[in-house]
C-alpha cells in the first residue's frame, strides 16, 4: 500500500518532486525515476503504486511514456469511407500495442507537435504543411500513404499512379473509352497521381486524354455531374472521391435507375465491408493500408530509437478486387 500523502492544496502541489511520490509510495527514488520513464524492469505492482502515489499527490511527471502524434484532419463520421478514421485508429492500435500513447494533432493546430513529450509523429493527411514538423530537432516525421520524399518526409504510401493506370486499364479491356473521375481534390498528391496512371493508361492504349473527365464533387451537384456523363453515354465512372462515393452509387442506381455493372460500370477506391453486399458488389482498388500503418508504426519506433539523416521510402502495391459492377462493351 502507499504511504498517506497529506492533502495539499492546488499551490502546494506544484512543489511535490519525484522524492515526495517515492517515499509515500514506500519505494526507493530510483524505481520511481524508472517508472516515470517508462523502463521495463520495474515488478508491475511497484509500477502501480508508484503511479497511485503520484496520482494522489497531484504529481504529474514531466514525461510518463513515449508518445506520438497522429496528424490527421477530415475526421467527419459522415464522410462515407472515413480514410482519416481507419488510417488513425490502425496507427493508434499499433502504437499502442508496443506501449506507446498517442495524440491527436490535427493540421491546424501544428504548434502541439513542438512539445516536447511528442517523440514522434506520423502524419495521416495529404498536406504539405506535414514538411514543416521534419525541421524540428529530435522529432522523426514519417508521412503513412502520401509521397512527401522531396520535401525530405520519410514517405511510406500506395503507389497512386498505379491505382489509376490499373482501373483505366480494366476499363478498357472491357471495352471502355471514354470515363468520368470523381474526385474530392484533384490537385492533392495522391489524386493527381491516380489521375496521371488514368491518363497514361489511355495514352497507351492510344486513347486521347480528353477521353477523361474530371469533376471535383463538392464543387457541383453530383446528381448533375453524373446525370450529364450518361446523357453524354459516358460508360465508364471512377467513384474515387471519398465523401461521395456511396451516394454517387445510389444516384446512379435508385435515382437514374441504371444497372452498375450492365448498363454502366464502376470502380470504387478502399474495400470497404459493404461493397462486397451490394448488388451488384463492386469491383474496387485495395489500398494496402494495415501493411502501410504497420510498417510506418515499426519505422517511426526505429527512427526514435535510431536517429537517421537518410530520408527513407517505400512504396507498396495496390489490387485490383474484380467483382461485378464493370460490364463488357466488347
Amino acid at each position: 500500500m502507499c504511504a498517506k500523502i497529506r492533502e495539499k492544496t492546488e499551490k502546494d502541489n506544484k512543489s511535490i518532486s519525484i522524492s515526495d511520490v517515492a517515499k509515500a509510495a514506500g519505494v526507493a527514488l530510483g524505481t520511481a525515476s524508472r517508472v516515470f520513464n517508462g523502463c521495463d524492469n520495474v515488478d508491475e505492482k511497484l509500477k502501480k503504486q508508484v503511479w497511485l502515489a503520484a496520482r494522489k499527490a497531484g504529481y504529474i511527471p514531466k514525461k510518463r511514456s513515449k508518445c506520438v502524434g497522429i496528424v490527421c484532419g477530415r475526421r467527419s463520421p459522415a464522410a462515407a469511407l472515413r480514410y482519416v478514421t481507419v488510417m488513425s485508429s490502425l496507427l493508434t492500435d499499433a502504437f499502442m500495442s508496443k506501449g506507446f500513447s498517442v495524440e491527436l494533432i490535427d493540421i491546424e493546430h501544428l504548434e502541439l507537435a513542438y512539445q516536447t513529450h511528442v517523440n514522434g509523429i506520423v502524419g495521416v493527411v495529404f498536406d504539405d504543411r506535414l514538411a514543416e514538423l521534419a525541421k524540428i530537432p529530435n522529432l522523426p516525421v514519417i508521412a503513412a500513404n502520401a509521397n512527401m520524399i522531396a520535401s525530405g518526409v520519410h514517405s511510406i504510401y500506395a503507389d497512386h499512379f498505379e491505382q489509376g493506370y490499373m482501373a483505366a486499364e480494366h476499363f478498357i479491356r472491357n471495352g471502355h473509352r471514354t470515363a468520368g473521375f470523381l474526385a474530392l481534390d484533384p490537385m492533392e498528391s495522391g489524386c493527381a497521381a491516380r489521375i496521371k496512371g488514368c491518363l497514361a493508361a489511355m495514352r497507351d492504349n492510344g486513347l486521347p486524354e480528353s477521353s477523361l473527365e474530371i469533376k471535383k464533387t463538392g464543387e457541383e451537384n453530383l446528381y448533375d455531374i453524373l446525370r450529364r456523363w450518361v446523357e453524354r453515354d459516358i460508360k465508364a465512372i471512377f467513384n474515387f472521391s471519398e465523401d461521395s462515393a456511396l451516394e454517387a452509387i445510389h444516384i446512379i442506381s435508385n435515382v437514374l435507375n441504371l444497372k452498375i455493372g450492365k448498363d454502366i460500370s464502376m470502380i470504387s477506391v478502399e474495400d470497404i465491408p459493404i461493397y462486397k453486399f451490394m448488388n451488384p458488389p463492386q469491383t474496387v482498388i485495395r489500398q494496402p493500408l494495415e501493411e502501410i500503418t504497420a510498417l510506418a508504426a515499426e519505422k517511426l519506433i526505429e527512427l526514435m530509437e535510431n536517429p537517421s539523416s537518410t530520408v527513407f521510402e517505400k512504396v507498396l502495391h495496390s489490387k485490383l478486387i474484380d467483382r461485378d459492377s464493370v460490364c463488357n462493351l466488347n
